[in-house]
């Protein structure tokens, strides 16, 4: 049996890992930074 949060943690590690697989470290952080600042626009 898979609890959800177990899953989903799988599931951010592979995104993570593709993700880096396609580019560095500094680039990935950069496009969550982007992607939380849109976000917030959003709930505002």
């Amino acid at each position: 049996m898979v609890a959800d949060g177990i899953s989903l943690l799988i599931n951010y590690r592979s995104e993570y890992a593709n993700a880096l697989s396609r580019g560095t470290l500094d680039e990935l952080i950069a496009r969550l930074q982007t992607k939380n600042t849109a976000f917030g626009r959003k709930q505002q």
